[in-house]
């Protein structure tokens, strides 16, 4: 027989160089190894009756009598009720090696472990593009084309060679780059940025380089002004649609 480590508190024998209990995770730095020959004459601690245990966080007699299980733990600083078998605190790190072991219900630890789990950081939602649209549109009297605005890109400039390209490539009136759309506040304003034929907004042509807020139902031209009875196929009209 060699020597072993006997367990103050559960009676386990463990091997010389174990620190903690395998069994019940007691410390066991300061328990002095023995014989094993003489374990029989070294009597396991016995467990600490109900009206030992330290106060628990809710009623225990009511748990108790609810025939809740009660596992062994560390009380950290910090008010966090460790697994007793930690040497660092699961919520603050502290050092909990040496904290004297308690009794709690397993509810305790579960409802941590459900509240650590919510309060770690979601990850965060990726936002469509969808969810950027603006509520701002230029669209055409027939419908067929509509060009909107998004959030992610408040500032752009259409022309034949530039945003709204796909619809204005084959309007010769328009220039290559011709207007300036940009969200301010809860608007849209256009300014017109040099074009050969001018922008308009209700029939009016802007002077280039001024901003002009666009309102609800505005009627805008790039390349001549509005036509209401024959609309030229060179010049691009829309409707202004929030």
């Amino acid at each position: 027989m060699g020597f072993v480590k006997i367990c103050p508190h559960c009676g386990h024998k463990n091997d010389t160089f174990e620190a903690e209990c395998t069994n019940c995770f007691e410390d066991l730095s300061v328990v002095p190894p023995v014989d094993e020959s003489l374990v029989k004459e070294i009597p396991a601690k016995q467990e600490p009756s109900n009206t030992e245990q330290p106060k628990m966080a809710e009623n225990p007699t009511n748990n108790e009598e609810k025939g809740e299980q009660k596992v062994p733990a560390k009380h950290c600083e910090c008010g966090w009720y460790n697994e007793a078998n930690l040497k660092f605190c699961s919520k603050c790190q502290r050092n909990i090696k040496g904290l004297a072991k308690i009794y709690v219900f397993q509810r305790i630890l579960d409802d941590q472990k459900k509240q650590a789990k919510n309060d770690e950081p979601k990850p965060e939602a990726k936002v469509e593009d969808h969810k950027l649209d603006f509520g701002f549109s230029l669209a055409t009297v027939d419908g067929s084309y509509s060009y909107s605005l998004s959030l992610q890109n408040p500032i752009v400039v259409v022309g034949r060679e530039q945003e709204m390209a796909e619809y204005l490539h084959n309007k010769q009136y328009v220039s290559r780059t011709h207007a300036q759309l940009q969200i301010v506040g809860a608007k849209v304003a256009i300014k017109d940025v040099g074009s050969s034929n001018g922008t308009f907004v209700n029939y009016k042509r802007l002077s280039p380089n001024v901003d002009q807020l666009l309102e609800e139902g505005a009627k805008v031209s790039f390349g001549g002004p509005w036509n209401e009875e024959q609309q030229d196929q060179n010049v691009a009209y829309f409707v202004v649609h929030y």
